[in-house]
């Protein structure tokens, strides 16, 4: 990997400096980057190709610090002092129980409905506490909300009440899906250890 290292920083420094913006170099270099083995011997290796080598190295660092921090920083939101104003405001307050309540209560009772009537059917190994974890992921709606607050309140005070109430449902719901569907699988674990 270290080759594709250096020509990539090589190329995301003459891009930056082209005054193009430098993500087309992350575009390019990706592009270059081998996706399948070279050779029949290889293809029946199980060792993973440059690509998913380097998927699998930059996963934790563009999903735990990169991505968050991108997020925030273009979300363009100012937290000093106005925290609990804006959550206890109606429209911080409506954002938090639309993406919270509404999301879950709509994804669970909308699937509930469609296996009930049998439009749809749960997988086998689907059990309905996935289902309503599933839903609570569904209130991180982080870049349709920001956009859809940008278009209903423009700029200003009222915009930057609405994403600090998306960010707080945000950060809630995902926090909330994830120890539901982890209670979720360790309940499953344990059921099927003990038969």
């Amino acid at each position: 990997m270290l080759p594709y290292l250096l020509v990539g920083l090589l190329l995301w420094f003459a891009v930056l400096k082209s005054g193009v913006h430098a993500t087309i170099a992350g575009v390019m270099l990706a592009m270059t980057i081998p996706a399948r083995r070279h050779s029949e011997q290889n293809e029946r290796n199980t060792e993973r190709t440059p690509l998913q080598t380097l998927e699998h190295a930059l996963h934790p660092w563009v999903s735990f610090i990169i991505m968050p921090v991108f997020a925030l920083s273009n979300a363009g939101v100012e937290l000093s002092g106005q925290l609990l104003s804006a959550i206890l405001h109606p429209i911080g307050l409506g954002i938090i129980l639309g993406l919270l309540l509404g999301k879950q209560i709509g994804i669970t009772l909308f699937s509930w409905l469609a296996v009930k009537t049998g439009i749809a059917s749960l997988p086998t190994s689907v059990r309905w506490l996935h289902v309503y974890g599933a839903s609570l992921l569904g209130g991180i709606g982080f870049t349709m909300s920001l956009f859809i607050a940008v278009l209903a309140f423009g700029e200003g005070h009222l915009l930057s009440i609405a994403k600090i109430g998306v960010l707080i449902a945000s950060g809630l719901a995902g926090t909330a899906g994830w120890i539901v569907l982890r209670k979720t699988k360790v309940q499953v674990m344990y059921s099927a250890s003990s038969r």
